[in-house]
């Protein structure tokens, strides 16, 4: 399948018997646009002809990853294989592929580069494109607006590195519109976890992409919820998942509490600490509209102090003071003279 504008794309996602998202128009709506034609980046030359998909049509052209990008809300790619005649290595041959994906928001956008950029092949650097983009020894990744790109080399050198960088600021150029970041990406304290490692989930599909819990739906996940994954530097994964309101949020807690309680949890404070099969610990908390907590910790210890870390940073200020204990003032003895403190007292006969 072939289809070169949105509205062949569109006809081709209906005969798989789904009807793409009604959406405002916009400078996205054919991602095609943004590959570069021969002569658009330099030494760049198509290999083959750019090819288009939607909907359930990906699983189809990207067997083993469409899971990734429909579990997150995909809309429809475009890709294309060229050649770098700049690099030594290429001798003619296809040597790059580019996946542009339009996603269906920005925050599923970040999903899908946050989950693909979150093991690469050293080394690995930060690139200054986009809302965020990151490079490997062998791919390179962006996010910008409602669109995830992704580049393939198989040049290692400095070219192939260069090359990846080039076609990402082309790209990046074609696409337009705001850049939010998940809400819940700022419920994990910054200080806790490692950089880079952060991924989100808005479903039970894509939370097993990034955490396996249970088959079930133990979160109670509904539309507008999002959550997220950070690594902790001792190995535990912190999450926090943000709902769209308090009821959501309560009805999200009471099922985890339960699914938590199936694994002998027990309440601390404001805490709920479980352990299950193998020994890992996990504690939680419900604060606001947002559950949170720790997955997999090696120890009670290292799951409550985790956790008590993410509570502060929600602006948790700890458990109030114990009361002051009183202590009663001793009883007058036969013959004390009255207390000057009491003036109606009078003299023990």
């Amino acid at each position: 399948m072939r289809p070169k504008t949105w509205l062949g794309v569109a006809l081709a996602l209906a005969a798989w018997g789904c009807e793409p998202e009604q959406r405002p128009k916009g400078s996205n709506d054919d991602v095609s646009k943004c590959l570069p034609a021969d002569g658009q980046v330099r030494g760049l030359k198509l290999a083959s002809e750019p090819m288009a998909c939607a909907g359930k049509a990906l699983a189809e052209r990207m067997k083993g990853e469409a899971d990734i990008y429909l579990s997150y809300g995909f809309d429809h790619a475009a890709s294309a294989r060229y050649t770098n005649t700049w690099s030594k290595a290429a001798a003619e041959k296809a040597v790059l592929r580019v996946d542009v994906f339009r996603m269906r928001d920005a925050t599923a956008a970040f999903g899908a580069y946050a989950y693909q950029s979150h093991v690469l092949e050293p080394p690995v650097e930060k690139v200054e494109l986009g809302a965020g983009a990151r490079m490997g020894a062998l791919s390179a990744h962006l996010w910008k607006a409602d669109c995830y790109v992704k580049v393939e080399t198989e040049d290692r050198s400095q070219e192939g590195r260069d090359m990846m960088r080039q076609v990402l600021a082309h790209i990046t150029r074609r696409i337009v519109g705001d850049s939010p970041r998940p809400q819940a990406l700022a419920k994990l304290p910054p200080t806790a976890c490692i950089v880079d490692t952060a991924r989100i989930f808005t479903n039970t599909a894509s939370l097993g992409n990034v955490h396996w819990l249970a088959d079930a739906d133990v979160l109670s996940l509904v539309d507008g919820t999002v959550g997220a994954v950070a690594e902790s530097f001792s190995g535990a994964a912190l999450f926090a998942v943000l709902y769209p309101d308090q009821a959501a949020a309560a009805k999200g807690w009471t099922t985890y509490r339960k699914f938590l309680g199936g694994q002998s949890g027990t309440q601390q404070g404001p805490l709920v600490v479980a352990s299950k099969e193998g020994g890992r610990l996990s504690a939680a908390f419900l604060r606001d509209s947002c559950v949170a907590g720790v997955w997999d910790a090696a120890s009670a210890r290292e799951a409550t102090d985790l956790a008590t870390r993410m509570l502060k940073h929600l602006g948790w200020e700890g458990p109030p003071p114990p009361p002051k204990p009183t202590t009663a003032a001793p009883a007058a003895k036969k013959g004390d003279a009255p207390s000057t403190a009491d003036p109606a007292a009078k003299p023990t006969p």
